[in-house]
């Protein structure tokens, strides 16, 4: 496609999507301080206005959904390229290979909902694979000390839940599914991280491949409970394999070669759970929009199974996820996304959560919802819609549970009394300042929890913002270190460098809930500096010769700044329109490559242009 042809489309959407051009003025605030505290005020991620942008992004204008060929049609441009290598038209007409290296950040790790530890681990000699939900899998055997990308470029890059098979003799073997339901544009066949399928390896993580029964290559389509992927399990006692895939519970006795379905139906795209006890019971959650609703369980490896779902429990829930103890497998708890009933969350309305528990294997239920956290600006529950949900039980104390949304919080006595936000229960997420600040060395959004297999008081965090351990639950409170040194899975909004400075290495680059990093180092492992804490970071741009950055939390936050050699601020400005216009989560706009004193910037359904930045 011609750069002429790139540019016309590109005029087509804006000026389908935009009704007016308006004349702004900067709206300048002068502080003192440096903004990293004060922009991480009342900026949280808000995944449903994420998957906004990002649907309006791809979708048809007239329809408002993503092409169902477009996937065919991406494949077939690319088996027409004449040239293996990826090439491109120099200025003077000749053909130019491309040489793409990484560079970076090697120091920040983006959303990982699939965490595992091997089993066989040990002090001192720790394997861990991770993966992005759209950064690839990858596997360090130092305990995060470095990483290997161990998925290749040219297979879908997408991955959400993980298991190993811990039987003696079969440790090698993991599973990865694909596909993210939550925390994108998930709405049927918009799901901008559909998957297409369960990757499976055979050499403990060092290669590969997709299971053939669970592949459709169509994953722009959502048409196959293989495109999205909740959850998996493996039944330590044969083997059998378990997926919770979209809106139903499948089995598999042969290492996925084929399936049966055992629980609900292919309708759309709601969340449904899979897990599997020490003594070898399986037990699963069906959304309640589905024939098959509620909470299950098999004693004979999916053979069958029996409805457990509590007396009393409500009568509306969407994602449920399922803990049960190591120490005892008797021991059940459910957290469930309850909207309309349920605790209050720091979110609001509709982001209600449930907490029940069983001593006896699910025959009798208790319900301890008032005992999760109060609703408390950033200090309560709150899993966004379903978003950030995780639980896992201490593997030798069956009461010490731990939960996970937007924060972290642990309870020792199974929830048995409330959960006050003190340093003793509130272990990470936002910081304890209750200000959405980060807690130190973690992040916020939890997805994944691994303890140690040789130490039960080192757990591992999987988040938004990567990978971290902490080695001592024990302690009152609790210290993280990152692990994210060389786990390249960042998700970048934008890449800004200086178009008038030739061969110049300053990057500037907005990411999905990690705010906006730089480097000027041409060396793929120098780390790359923060510049503001807290959100989201959306686009981003560098005037000529670098007299201006440009940086824009999420909801409109136009903010201009002056840095020097190191990344190191002197000055800023907020320099949004002043106007109280509709902004989206994330706003895009460009200076002008004529005169970067000059910018377009779109705000909701406007667009507006500053001529003298």
């Amino acid at each position: 496609m011609t750069t002429n042809k790139i540019t016309n489309i590109f005029l087509v959407f804006i000026i389908a999507a935009l009704t007016t051009i308006l004349l702004y003025n900067s709206d300048i605030d002068n502080y003192k301080e440096f903004p990293s505290q004060r922009f991480s005020i009342d900026t949280k991620d808000n995944p449903i206005a994420r998957a906004e942008f990002e649907l309006r992004m791809v979708r048809n204008p007239k329809t408002g959904k993503v092409p169902n060929e477009i996937r065919r049609k991406e494949i077939k441009f690319v088996k027409d390229i004449p040239s293996r290598k990826i090439n491109t038209l120099s200025k003077t007409g000749k053909i130019e290979t491309l040489d793409f290296q990484s560079r970076g950040p090697v120091n920040r790790g983006g959303r990982t909902r699939a965490l595992g530890v091997d089993i066989r681990s040990t002090s001192g000699n720790v394997t861990i694979i991770a993966a992005g939900v759209s950064g690839g899998i990858w596997k360090s055997t130092n305990d995060g000390a470095a990483w290997t990308q161990t998925s290749l470029p040219s297979q879908i890059n997408n991955a959400t839940c993980i298991v190993q098979d811990t039987r003696t003799g079969h440790e090698d073997t993991w599973y990865i599914g694909t596909g993210e339901a939550r925390g994108n544009s998930a709405s049927g066949g918009n799901a901008f991280y559909l998957g297409d399928g369960i990757f499976k390896s055979i050499d403990n993580g060092q290669s590969w491949s997709r299971i053939p029964s669970t592949v459709r290559n169509t994953p722009q389509t959502y048409n196959f409970p293989f495109n999205l992927v909740h959850a998996l399990a493996i039944n330590p006692a044969t083997g059998t394999l378990f997926a919770a895939a979209s809106n139903v519970i499948m089995r598999s006795a042969n290492g996925g070669d084929s399936w049966t379905t055992v629980r609900g139906s292919l309708a759309n795209s709601t969340p449904t759970f899979v897990t599997a006890s020490t003594n070898g019971y399986i037990y699963a959650a069906v959304n309640s929009s589905v024939a098959d609703k509620g909470i299950w369980k098999s004693t004979n490896d999916g053979a069958s199974w029996s409805n457990i779902t509590p007396a009393g429990f409500p009568q509306v829930y969407n994602r449920v996820i399922i803990a049960v103890a190591p120490s005892d497998p008797n021991r059940i708890y459910l957290l469930a996304h309850t909207p309309g009933s349920g605790a209050d969350s720091p979110a609001g309305v509709g982001d209600e959560h449930s907490f029940w528990v069983s001593m006896d294997g699910g025959n009798s239920w208790t319900e301890r919802t008032n005992n999760l956290p109060n609703a408390d600006n950033v200090a309560g529950y709150s899993s966004q819609g379903g978003y950030d949900m995780v639980m896992a039980v201490k593997p030798n104390d069956p009461n010490y549970v731990v939960v996970g949304g937007t924060n972290l919080f642990r309870s020792t006595d199974a929830f048995a009394t409330k959960i006050t936000n003190t340093k003793t229960n509130w272990i990470g997420g936002y910081a304890l300042a209750n200000d959405i600040s980060q807690y130190t060395n973690h992040h916020a959004d939890q997805h994944a929890l691994v303890f140690a297999p040789f130490n039960s008081r080192i757990i591992y965090s999987g988040n938004d913002g990567g990978v971290q351990v902490c080695r001592d639950l024990s302690q009152p409170t609790v210290v993280w270190n990152q692990l994210n040194n060389g786990y390249q899975t960042s998700q970048f909004y934008s890449i800004a460098l200086d178009h008038a400075s030739s061969g110049d290495n300053t990057l500037l680059g907005g990411l999905q809930d990690n705010a906006h990093y730089f480097t000027n180092s041409s060396d793929p492992s120098s780390a790359w500096k923060e510049m503001i804490a807290g959100g989201d970071g959306g686009f981003t741009a560098i005037a000529d010769n670098k007299t201006s950055y440009y940086i824009e939390p999420q909801n409109g936050l136009l903010i201009r700044l002056r840095l020097n050699e190191a990344g190191n601020w002197q000055n800023w400005t907020v320099a949004k329109p002043s106007h109280n216009t509709n902004y989206l989560f994330i706003n895009p706009y460009v200076l002008d490559p004529n005169n970067t004193n000059r910018m377009y910037f779109v705000a909701g359904d406007s667009l507006w242009r500053n001529n003298d930045l």
